[in-house]
């Protein structure tokens, strides 16, 4: 009768039915080794087992279930709401594999608008990274890592899993392996950026990384420029906003934005389209406030021609 059941139950039906065997211990050991699979960079995977140990501590040796997780997430209820949702996804992958689904408590991510970003901040971090005093060598890195950054849209994880073999120098193309959601896509290189990279590339083999830093080194590593520049307020994700923003003022469409920045759903590049109309709206609100005379060095519009010249889709500004 077991046997004939098994068959009945599937694939999925028999990993459920063995799931339901192990006791806690087993079951989690389990679950860790599964993140493995499931994410390919090592500080969310880390985030998912350190989560769900603290679910396993909260069971107490009970076997899980939809109510006892739903009992567990109730205790984040006073976190922002993106972290709720985050760890709702990490509880509701496990119950789903385990097969008690909790799809009945879902909780979305909070549909917040993308910061606007200044490039001429951003000059400013490439300028302090020129002038820097020591470790001079280390001067081409860093500023290849913010161009990109700046230039490509890549995340911080994506930037440090960046290997020599994935840029196609002939083709203009760098090619993304494993972005979210562990999809690979291809982004269009400029001119300025392709030939920096080629240069910076010359030694290394296929398989090297290109900047050697890990993700949260990526972080890191703009977090400290953008100390030093002044502008504290920019972070390593700030470029991935300002990439879209531009892509947007340019006039690229939500889909183009969706499949040059990995979007998983055209909703979100939307919302870089919908927030260059609100920075619209604010320039013509300004054509009410008093007239001031311009800088020597602002053009007739008030934007200075290094911000113009450092849009997407012209060449970067010279050393």
């Amino acid at each position: 009768m077991r046997d004939l059941l098994v068959q009945l139950l599937g694939k999925d039906g028999r990993r459920v039915m063995e799931l339901k065997t192990l006791s806690n211990a087993e079951l989690f050991e389990r679950w860790r080794r599964e993140l493995g699979f499931r994410y390919r960079t090592e500080r969310p995977r880390k985030e998912a087992i350190r989560f769900a140990s603290l679910f396993e501590r909260f069971l107490g040796g009970y076997p899980p279930s939809a109510n006892l997780a739903k009992q567990f997430l109730s205790g984040y209820l006073d976190r922002k709401q993106n972290t709720r949702a985050g760890y709702y996804a990490q509880i509701a992958m496990l119950m789903k594999w385990y097969g008690d689904p909790i799809d009945d408590c879902r909780v979305s991510p909070a549909e917040e608008m993308p910061e606007l970003v200044d490039s001429r901040d951003l000059d400013k971090i490439e300028e302090a990274i020129r002038n820097r005093k020591t470790h001079k060598k280390l001067i081409q890195r860093d500023i290849l890592l913010v161009r990109t950054l700046r230039y490509t849209g890549m995340r911080r994880a994506e930037a440090a899993h960046l290997r020599a073999g994935d840029i196609d120098f002939a083709g203009r193309m760098l090619m993304v392996r494993g972005g979210k959601g562990c999809k690979d896509r291809p982004i269009p290189l400029l001119d300025a950026l392709r030939t920096e990279m080629q240069s910076y590339c010359a030694a290394r083999q296929r398989e090297d990384l290109v900047f050697g830093l890990k993700d949260v080194s990526v972080s890191a590593l703009v977090s400290i420029w953008a100390h030093k520049a002044g502008v504290p307020h920019v972070h390593a994700h700030a470029y991935r906003h300002f990439f879209g923003t531009e892509l947007a003022r340019k006039g690229a469409s939500a889909r183009a934005i969706m499949a040059l920045m990995g979007h998983k759903n055209m909703q979100t590049s939307q919302r870089y389209i919908d927030l260059v109309a609100d920075d619209l709206r604010s320039a013509i609100d300004r054509l009410t406030e008093p007239h001031t005379r311009p800088n020597a060095t602002d053009t007739a519009e008030g934007v200075s021609p290094a911000v113009v010249q450092c849009s997407v889709g012209r060449e970067m500004p010279p050393e």
